[in-house]
C-alpha cells in the first residue's frame, strides 16, 4: 500500500492546482511559514477523516480540507479517498497506529499510550485476548458491583459501599439501643409517669394558696406606704424654696468675699510697692540715657568722620608698602650714583676724553632718575603722617589715644565694646520700666476685679436671703435638714413600693394597689412563708425534672426507631416498607440488615476469585508483548544499526508497560536518559519495526515531517541511510517533509541522479488567486 498522488484545493490559506505525483521517495522541501505543516495536517484529515484525535494540535485550521488522495494497492488497484473512505477502512489499522507508526508530525517521534499501545499491537500481531479479558473482569466487577481495587462501588445512587458501611454501624447501634432499654428498665416507666403528675398537681395547688396569701399582704403593706407618701408630700411642699443647692451657694459666697477681702488687701499692697520701685527705676534710667546720648553722638562723629580717613589711611599705607619696597633700591642706587658721578667729573677734569664723558653722562642720568624717585617717596612718606596725624587729633577730641595706628583701632574697638554695653543696659533698664508698668496695670484691673466679685456675690447672697424669707445661714439649714428627712421618709416608702409593685409612678401603684384590692380577704388563715414556698417549689421542681427525663427517655426511643427506621429503608431499599415502633420490629430490621450485608459479601469474595484466575491468564497474554523486543527482535537490530551498536537491544517492561534500552556493558537505561538524538534514534527504530511486523505482506509508506531535528550532521546521515535502505531494499514508500538545509545537502546526490521524487513547497504556495 503506497500514495500515488494526493492535491490540497484548499485548506485554510493553503491552495494548490497541481497535484503532487508521489515516488519511493519523496522529498518535500519548505522554509518555515510556507504552508509545509498545513500540507501534512491536510493529507492526514484526507486519509483518515474525523479519526484524527490522536494527533495533537491539528485543528488550527477548523475546516476539513477540499482534495483527494490515491492510494495503490500491492495488486496495482487504486482507491481513491475519502470518496472511498479512509485509511483505516482499507488497511484496517487503527487511528493510534497511524499516529504511532506511520505518521510522524511536528518531529515528535514519540508513542502516544505507549504501554497500551505495545499490547493493542501485539494483539494485532498473534491474536491475544488481553482486550476481551479485561471486558471479562470489568463484567464481573458489574455484577460483584466492587471497584478494580476489589472495594464496593461507591457511585451513582447505588452507593454500595457506603450502605454496606452504615449497615453494619446501624447494626451496632440497634444492639445498643435493645441493651439500654433492659439496662434502664425502660418498660415500667408509664406507671411511674401517672403517680408523678398527679403529685405535682397537688403541690400547684397548695403553692396558689400560698401566692394568694403573698398578694394580700403586699395589698396591705402598699396601702400603707402609698398614706405615708401622700401625708409627707403635703409637708414637703412648704419647704420647696429651701434647697442644699442655695444653703452652699450662701455659704462659698461669704467664704468668697472674705477672700476677695484679703486678696484686695494684698494687691493694694504689692501696687505700691511696685510703684516705688518703678519710681527708683525711672530715676536710674535717667542718668543712663543722658550717658548713652553722650556716646551715641561721639559714635556718630566716629562713623562720619573718623572712620573713611582711617579707611582711606590703610588703603594708602598699602599702596606705600609697594614704594618702600621699591625704595630699598633707589636709594642706594641714587648715592652710588652720585659718587660715581662725581668720581667721573674729577677724572674728566684731570683727562678729557669721550669714553669719560658717556660715563658721566651715564652716571648723571642714573643719579637724576634714582633722586627723583626718592624725592617722590619721600613726599608720599609725609603725606601719610600728616594724614594719620589728622586722625589722631580728630580721635582726642573724642578722647580716644591714637599714637600708632594699632593704638587707635584698639581705643575704637574698645569705644564701641563701651558703647554696646550701654545700649543693652538701656535696652534693659527699658524693658524692665516696661514689666513694672505691666504689672501695675495689672495689679489696678486685679484690684476692679475683685470689688466687682465682691458686689456680685454680695448680691446673690442678698437674691437668697429675700426667696427664702431666712436671715441667717444657720435657719436656712435647719430648713434643708428638715426637708432631707421627709425626702428621706418618701424615698423609703416607694423603694417599698417599687420593691412590692415595681413600677415608678403613683399613678401605677395606685392602680396595682387597687388590682390587689381583690386579695384583701383572700387565705386570711394562712400566712405566706418564703421557705415554705421554696421547699414546695424544689420538690415539684425535682418531680418535673424526674417527670421531663421519663418525657425525654421515651421521646429518644421513639426517635432513635424513627432514626433507624429511614436509616434502614435508605440502606435496604426495599420493596416492602419496614416499621420500627417496637422491639420486635427492632429485631426485623436487624435481621435484614444481617442479610443484606452477607449476601453482598458473598458475590463479592465469588467475583473476586473468578477475577484473579482471569488475571493470572491475562499476564500470561501480555507477557507475549515481549516478543515484540529483545536483544534479537527488529527493534534491537534497527537501533543497533543507528547506534553503531553501542546497543545492544530493546526490551520492554512489563509492570511499567514502558520499554529499555540496553547497553554494550549490561546496564539498562530508561528512554528519558538517552540523549535527544538516541531518543529519536530508538522511537524510529520501533516504529519501522512495528511498520514492518504490521504490513509485512503489503509494505506501506510513512509520512516523516523533519524526524530528526535533533540529530547531529553524522546522526542525520545516518538516519537517512536507514530511510533509504527502507525504500531501496525493504520497498517502502517515504513522504519526507522538511525545512532543514541539511536534510536536501544530505540527499543532494539522490536529487542529482533522479533517485528521489523532490518539491519545493515555494513554488507552489502562490498558486491560488
Amino acid at each position: 500500500m503506497r500514495i500515488k498522488e494526493f492535491l490540497i484545493t484548499r485548506y485554510g490559506p493553503l491552495g494548490y492546482k497541481t497535484k503532487f505525483v508521489l515516488g519511493n521517495f519523496t522529498l518535500f522541501v519548505g522554509k518555515n511559514e510556507s504552508g509545509k505543516t498545513l500540507t501534512i495536517e491536510a493529507l492526514i484529515k484526507l486519509l483518515l477523516g474525523k479519526n484524527v484525535k490522536d494527533f495533537e494540535n491539528i485543528d488550527r485550521v477548523e475546516e476539513n480540507p477540499e482534495g483527494y488522495v490515491v492510494l495503490e494497492t500491492e495488486q496495482g488497484m487504486e482507491v481513491k479517498l475519502p470518496d472511498k473512505g479512509t485509511l483505516i477502512q482499507v488497511t484496517g489499522l487503527s487511528p493510534t497506529d497511524c499516529r504511532n507508526i506511520f505518521i510522524i508530525r511536528n518531529s515528535d517521534l514519540s508513542l502516544d499510550k505507549e504501554g497500551a499501545f505495545y499490547t493493542e499491537v501485539t494483539d494485532k500481531l498473534m491474536g491475544l485476548r488481553s482486550e476481551e479479558i479485561n471486558k471479562i473482569k470489568e463484567k464481573l466487577r458489574e455484577i460483584g458491583r466492587i471497584t478494580p481495587t476489589g472495594i464496593f462501588r461507591n457511585v451513582g445512587e447505588e452507593k454500595l459501599k457506603e450502605r454496606i458501611e452504615k449497615g453494619q454501624r446501624l447494626i451496632e447501634d440497634i444492639d445498643k439501643l435493645h441493651k439500654k432499654i433492659k439496662e434502664e428498665g425502660l418498660e415500667d416507666s408509664e406507671l411511674e409517669y401517672v403517680k408523678i403528675a398527679e403529685e405535682i398537681e397537688k403541690l400547684k395547688s397548695e403553692l396558689e394558696e400560698l401566692e394568694e396569701a403573698r398578694k394580700r399582704e403586699i395589698y396591705e403593706k402598699a396601702e400603707n406606704a402609698l398614706k405615708e407618701i401622700n401625708e409627707y408630700s403635703k409637708r414637703l411642699k412648704v419647704l420647696e424654696r429651701f434647697n442644699e443647692a442655695e444653703w452652699q451657694k450662701w455659704r462659698d459666697h461669704e467664704r468668697d468675699i472674705e477672700q476677695y477681702h484679703r486678696e484686695k488687701e494684698g494687691a493694694l499692697e504689692e501696687l505700691q510697692k511696685t510703684e516705688e520701685e518703678l519710681q527708683k527705676h525711672e530715676n536710674r534710667y535717667a542718668v543712663l540715657k543722658e550717658e548713652f546720648e553722650i556716646l551715641e553722638g561721639r559714635k556718630k562723629k566716629l562713623e562720619e568722620n573718623i572712620k573713611p580717613e582711617l579707611i582711606n589711611y590703610e588703603k594708602q599705607k598699602t599702596e606705600f608698602r609697594a614704594w618702600e619696597t621699591k625704595n630699598s633700591f633707589w636709594q642706594p642706587l641714587a648715592y652710588a650714583s652720585s659718587i660715581l658721578l662725581a668720581f667721573s667729573l674729577l677724572g674728566l677734569f684731570f683727562k678729557y676724553s669721550s669714553w669719560m664723558i658717556f660715563l658721566t653722562l651715564v652716571f648723571l642720568l642714573s643719579a637724576v632718575v634714582s633722586w627723583a624717585y626718592s624725592f617722590q617717596f619721600w613726599r608720599k612718606k609725609g603725606h601719610l603722617e600728616s594724614l594719620f596725624e589728622k586722625i589722631r587729633l580728630a580721635l582726642a577730641e573724642l578722647e580716644l589715644e591714637g599714637e600708632t595706628l594699632e593704638k587707635a583701632l584698639a581705643h575704637i574697638q574698645r569705644f564701641e565694646e563701651t558703647y554696646l554695653q550701654k545700649n543693652k543696659d538701656k535696652e534693659d533698664m527699658e524693658r524692665q520700666k516696661e514689666r513694672l508698668e505691666n504689672k501695675i496695670e495689672q495689679l489696678r484691673g486685679r484690684i476692679e476685679n475683685l470689688e466687682e466679685k465682691i458686689r456680685s456675690v454680695q448680691n446673690v447672697i442678698a437674691r437668697i436671703k429675700e426667696n427664702s424669707g431666712e436671715e441667717t445661714l444657720e435657719g436656712y439649714k435647719k430648713k434643708i435638714e428638715e426637708k432631707k428627712d421627709l425626702e428621706t421618709k418618701i424615698k423609703g416608702a416607694e423603694r417599698e413600693l417599687r420593691s412590692l409593685l415595681g413600677g415608678e409612678a403613683i399613678s401605677y401603684w395606685e392602680q396595682a394597689i387597687e388590682e390587689l384590692s381583690s386579695y384583701k380577704d383572700k387565705a386570711l388563715g394562712r400566712k405566706y412563708d418564703e421557705k415554705e414556698v421554696d421547699h414546695l417549689r424544689r420538690k415539684r421542681q425535682q418531680l418535673e425534672e424526674k417527670l421531663e427525663t421519663l418525657e425525654k427517655q421515651r421521646e429518644d426511643i421513639k426517635r432513635v426507631m424513627t432514626e433507624i427506621e429511614k436509616r434502614a429503608g435508605e440502606i435496604l431499599r426495599s420493596e416492602k416498607y419496614l416499621y420500627c415502633h417496637t422491639l420486635a420490629d427492632l429485631e426485623k430490621i436487624k435481621e435484614e440488615l444481617q442479610k443484606f450485608i452477607q449476601e453482598n459479601e458473598t458475590r463479592k469474595n465469588r467475583v473476586l476469585t473468578a477475577i484473579k484466575i482471569w488475571e493470572k491468564i491475562d499476564r500470561e497474554e501480555k507477557g507475549k508483548v515481549a516478543t515484540l523486543f529483545g536483544e534479537d527482535s527488529l527493534v534491537s537490530k534497527y537501533f543497533a544499526v543507528a547506534t553503531e551498536h553501542r546497543y545492544r537491544g530493546v526490551v520492554y517492561h512489563q509492570e511499567r508497560g514502558t520499554v529499555e534500552v540496553v547497553r554494550e556493558d549490561g546496564a539498562r537505561l530508561s528512554p528519558e536518559k538517552l540523549s535527544g538524538g538516541a531518543y529519536d534514534q530508538l522511537y524510529f527504530a520501533i516504529r519501522l519495526a512495528l511498520g514492518k511486523k504490521l504490513l509485512a505482506s503489503s509494505g506501506g509508506f510513512f509520512i516523516l515531517d523533519d524526524p530528526f531535528i535533533k540529530a547531529d550532521p553524522y546522526r542525520l546521515k545516518k538516519q537517512l541511510q536507514m530511510v533509504k535502505e527502507m525504500v531501496y531494499e525493504e520497498g517502502w514508500q517515504i513522504i519526507y517533509f522538511t525545512a532543514k538545509g541539511e536534510v536536501e545537502e544530505a540527499l543532494r546526490e539522490e536529487k542529482e541522479k533522479g533517485e528521489i521524487t523532490y518539491f519545493k513547497i515555494e513554488d507552489f504556495s502562490h498558486e491560488e488567486e
